[in-house]
């Protein structure tokens, strides 16, 4: 990792740490799960309770507690406190989810609040069918067991993709309202309504295993408490400064046996991007890649940068890279274009600086968006490898 970026990711964690320290009173707990494998209501050493079915209880594993359908022990871990008729609570969850051995998931929920019985479930969030058949599952968020419908989100998502939901039980209103990768609380959210549930004692929050259906789901994290932002920061990783969310290809293929979420750190583990065929032309560019991310928006500085550290792979030629910001004014990226030795390693650092002072770059939700182009002078596959890429304001 280079000098620059290296102390660009103390002084992130520096910042997140005084910012979690500041709001740990509205935090009931943080739950990593750092026990020892096993039945999680056994080495939790007790803070986990089995309140519903029988064994094989959840497992820990590797510190991820694993929930799986079908299954049957739900286990629940108190809060310290019990909710007053107006209160609102959150828990935020970073969580992964596989295909089971069997074919279908189907409103598998697998975490909510509950009170000291075993039927009354509050802000129940859940696994659901894709809108789209060709992707791999969607959420829902019910507000109570007794409800009758529930609030389906409007996306799909893929098995295997680490997700973080946040979502709110308004005990004053019967209201369960879900977040789903959100920067903050003005984030896109859906809500469904039982309002005869209201008014309940909740004191705790349950991980449920579904007796029929087919997923499971790895947490790693969860966090709960009064604060929407204290539990969405105690449950986000601290994968460096302002790292890539997502990615378009626009041209090109992902190497393979290489991966997106390698693209963070500057360790030399690279994210591969190729040429999908003989390219004979230098335009337009055989590797094409659109990138998303986010950054606070209170912000920094004036500047805007993006950066990616890595190399291109040619054969021969001399290749040009395109490193480009977008400007949400104008709807256009603004380039800046580098020539590259035709082999590497090493790796070089690419950057495009702007100046944001007008806030052109980053849109009322904090987003941002980058484009990497890579092409070269002469007839033949084209490779780009990358070590990292991050956004700062300086």
């Amino acid at each position: 990792m280079n000098q620059h970026k290296l102390k660009f990711v103390l002084a992130s964690c520096a910042l997140v740490l005084g910012f979690q320290t500041s709001l740990m009173g509205q935090i009931f707990f943080t739950e990593s799960f750092d026990y020892a494998d096993g039945d999680l209501s056994i080495v939790s050493g007790g803070l986990w309770v089995g309140h519903s079915g029988g064994a094989p209880d959840i497992q820990v594993v590797s510190g991820d507690a694993i929930v799986t359908s079908p299954g049957s022990m739900d286990d629940n871990r108190l809060t310290g406190s019990i909710m007053d008729p107006t209160d609102v609570w959150y828990y935020a969850v970073r969580f992964s989810v596989e295909l089971g051995s069997g074919q279908n998931i189907n409103n598998d929920h697998f975490i909510h609040f509950k009170d000291s019985g075993t039927f009354n479930f509050n802000a129940r969030l859940a696994l659901d069918d894709p809108a789209d058949p060709l992707n791999d599952f969607s959420l829902s968020i019910w507000a109570s067991s007794e409800g009758d419908g529930q609030a389906d989100w409007n996306g799909d998502f893929a098995f295997g993709e680490e997700i973080i939901a946040v979502v709110e039980w308004n005990n004053g209103t019967g209201d369960a309202t879900l977040w789903v990768n959100p920067i903050d609380i003005n984030s896109t959210s859906i809500t469904d309504n039982e309002l005869a549930d209201a008014m309940r004692a909740v004191e705790s929050v349950a991980l449920r295993q579904d007796s029929g259906s087919s997923s499971v789901v790895t947490i790693p994290v969860l966090s709960v408490g009064t604060d929407f932002d204290a539990v969405l920061a105690a449950v986000t990783p601290a994968t460096g400064p302002n790292c890539p969310t997502g990615f378009t290809l626009v041209a090109g293929i992902e190497q393979a046996g290489t991966d997106f979420a390698n693209s963070c750190d500057a360790d030399d583990v690279w994210w591969g991007l190729q040429s999908t065929t003989f390219v004979a032309a230098f335009t337009p560019p055989p590797i094409d890649v659109e990138l998303d991310g986010a950054i606070p928006i209170d912000g920094g500085g004036a500047n805007l940068t993006f950066c990616f550290e890595g190399h291109p792979t040619l054969g021969d030629g001399t290749a040009f890279i395109t490193v480009a910001l977008f400007n949400y004014t104008t709807g256009q990226f603004e380039q800046s274009v580098f020539s590259a030795q035709p082999n590497g390693p090493p790796d070089a650092l690419y950057c495009k600086t702007v100046d944001n002072s007008s806030g052109d770059y980053v849109d009322g939700e904090g987003n941002v968006k980058a484009r990497i182009t890579c092409a070269k002078t002469t007839p033949g596959p084209v490779r780009l490898f990358i070590d990292s890429m991050y956004w700062e304001e300086n």
